[in-house]
């Protein structure tokens, strides 16, 4: 890996959930990400430092979590701050209806779940792409 004078994205790793983006934009950011001392995990696992995606749910997301967190770094990989707490009493199958019920009103995607559970790091991709043009 090539870092000439400064890799402020040393030791992190990063998952690319980006379904809409395009293979060639991937490729792209990829390199720059590791350009910047990243490491591009292929699967997704709580070993992951941030997860950069292009879903709706997670601008909500985002938007929800800063207005409890004022980070002003874009690579900040604190975990999220609104992990979801069942009531100890729930039965199984209640817990399974009230996520399906939440699942349907927001939409969501495995990953983002299991970020948001896993306390990973989660941007969306025009804030990326956003820092990355300043």
């Amino acid at each position: 890996m090539f870092c000439q004078n400064r890799c402020p994205l040393k030791g992190k790793s990063f998952y690319l959930d980006l379904r809409g983006f395009g293979q060639r934009r991937i490729a792209i950011l990829e390199k720059e990400l590791t350009t910047l001392g990243a490491i591009i995990q292929q699967f997704f696992s709580r070993e992951v430092s941030c997860l950069i995606t292009d879903r709706v749910e997670a601008i909500h997301h985002l938007r929800r979590s800063s207005a409890q967190s004022k980070n002003s770094s874009l690579f900040d990989m604190t975990p999220s701050p609104d992990i979801q707490r069942t009531n100890p009493h729930s039965t199984r199958g209640k817990v399974l209806l009230e996520k399906a019920a939440l699942t349907k009103v927001q939409g969501s995607s495995r990953v983002m779940d299991n970020a948001i559970q896993w306390g990973v790091g989660i941007r969306h991709i025009n804030s990326i792409l956003a820092a990355a043009f300043r």
